[in-house]
């Protein structure tokens, strides 16, 4: 009995002892992703669905999945771009994919702290011309900001159009 009224004490005490910057919900957002919407080139007002992935450039993993018409990536604290091979498949031939790698340009990054347990949140605002084809495009047209600064993942912030 003692040993159980023992242990509840130490950890009732535990339990007051931390305080509230010692905890970081599940729910507090950390630095947004890039959030691209995939538009049709022909048709600018129509979303266009793709099937592929995207892997940043000098990476082995892929970074995400293409399978509709929106994705959403990270992009590097400690440069002003990030750069990210496209691997589409192409439907038109039946077979085989299309590589685009694009440069996601942006600049004056914003570090805020949030609070002890949860760190510090990055916001980002895209350059005037936030996306540079690396190499020939193949499949990427053009892009457009809808929102120019990264500050969370409820809109999109620029649509691709191919």
């Amino acid at each position: 009995m003692l040993k159980s009224t023992l242990f509840s004490l130490v950890l009732l005490l535990l339990f007051l002892s931390c305080e509230r910057d010692d905890i970081c919900d599940l729910g507090t957002p950390g630095t947004p992703r890039l959030i691209v919407r995939l538009y049709d080139a022909e048709n600018p007002t129509q979303f266009k669905s793709v099937q592929g992935y995207i892997q940043e450039v000098n990476k082995e993993t892929i970074q995400s999945n293409l399978a509709g018409d929106s994705i959403a990536f990270p992009m590097k604290l400690s440069m002003n771009s990030t750069r990210y091979a496209f691997v589409i498949e192409n439907s038109a031939v039946g077979t085989g994919t299309i590589n685009d790698t694009l440069q996601f340009n942006y600049h004056s990054r914003t570090d805020r702290y949030t609070r002890r347990a949860c760190g510090i949140v990055s916001e980002y605002v895209l350059d005037q011309n936030p996306v540079t084809p690396i190499n020939t495009p193949r499949w990427f047209v053009r892009a457009e900001i809808l929102i120019d600064t990264l500050r969370n993942e409820e809109q999109a912030h620029l649509a691709i159009y191919h």
